[in-house]
């Protein structure tokens, strides 16, 4: 009995923290200054999503296209985020009833 409780907590004790991030999904599009993806400098925006996902122990993986193919991965669901966001009533009406 002893060895049954333990094994059902080894899953436990090797959380995903311990084996690397959660890989997380960003459809991006090229916005310079902000957040392009052939320049020398990836621009501040992409920084700034980077160091916050990694700070919550997050892998971003940022994957760049044209804006309405970002936004259509977005709305079902294919990717997790999109960078950069502009607000109008189509883009705050469909990504807004992707929210939990």
């Amino acid at each position: 009995m002893k060895w049954t409780i333990l094994l059902a907590c080894v899953p436990y004790f090797f959380s995903a923290t311990l084996f690397g991030a959660t890989k997380v999904s960003v459809s991006a599009y090229e916005f310079p200054p902000y957040i392009s993806d052939g320049r020398n400098e990836p621009g501040y925006l992409r920084e700034i999503v980077e160091k916050v996902f990694k700070k919550a122990g997050y892998d971003p993986t940022f994957q760049f296209l044209p804006p309405a193919r970002a936004f259509k991965l977005a709305e079902t669901g294919v990717t997790e985020v999109i960078v950069p966001v502009y607000k109008t009533s189509d883009t705050e009406m469909s990504l807004n009833s992707q929210l939990p």
